[in-house]
């Protein structure tokens, strides 16, 4: 190699490096921008399904709160009122606050919103933050009161329903067994049971927790419904 060619070889093997490094940066580039469409793609779906999730959780959400309102009046009632003639022994025990919540919120398509690793949603963590906080912290907080009233209420219930005096009503079947006292005797007896200070007691706690359940439940259903407002404008943006 001649001394005045050693510069342009030089050049040429820089040039070529230089060549090398943005063909990697590039093909870097458009892997990444491949990677982000085809994770923006699959989370606009699970946003999608997540609507659905969260219209499903409305629904049940307005269903419980009429048992849970129908449980406060019953017990209401139970506490206010002074004649029972025209009720049934069986009617007179069906007002007991013993409604109860076993459902649980739906979070498949959450779960499989963690697995793809998203970590923002658009142009702010805001709806990503609002997403993982209902379905973790909300809906934990939720199910534990839930579940705080589910105890005490089935307490609650075993107080008469194996009482050695009272017979209490069969439930989750439509066949029919009599009873082994008349009704005059039955509801004489569930009267004098439910006028005790305990039963009393009873009633009073299952209002107040109902109340408290109610409250929160109000509270999941606004955030359900605020996070479907979120979601459907983020889909919108596309």
């Amino acid at each position: 190699m001649e001394k005045n060619k050693t510069g342009k070889y030089l050049k040429y093997a820089i040039g070529e490096i230089v060549l090398v490094m943005v063909g990697i940066l590039l093909a870097l580039q458009v892997n990444n921008w491949n990677q982000e469409r085809i994770t923006t793609k699959q989370t606009d779906a699970l946003l999608n399904n997540m609507l659905t999730d969260l219209k499903t959780d409305i629904a049940r959400f307005n269903f419980d709160e009429g048992r849970m309102e129908e449980s406060i009046a019953g017990g209401k009632s139970l506490l206010q009122a002074e004649n029972f003639e025209t009720i049934s022994a069986d009617s007179l025990f069906n007002l007991l606050p013993n409604n109860v919540l076993f459902y649980r919120i739906s979070n498949q398509t959450y779960e499989r919103f963690k697995n793809i690793s998203v970590t923002k949603i658009g142009d702010s963590d805001a709806l990503f933050n609002s997403i993982t906080t209902y379905y973790t912290f909300n809906s934990n907080f939720f199910e534990t009161i839930a579940n705080w009233d589910s105890k005490e209420s089935l307490e609650m219930l075993n107080f008469y329903m194996i009482d050695d005096e009272f017979e209490a009503p069969m439930f989750l079947t439509e066949e029919f067994i009599p009873y082994s006292e008349s009704e005059t005797v039955r509801k004489n007896v569930l009267l004098k049971l439910m006028s005790g200070i305990k039963s009393r007691n009873y009633i009073r706690q299952a209002i107040t927790r109902k109340s408290t359940v109610l409250t929160y439940l109000n509270d999941i259903k606004n955030q359900a419904e605020t996070l479907i407002v979120a979601i459907e404008d983020e889909l919108n943006k596309k």
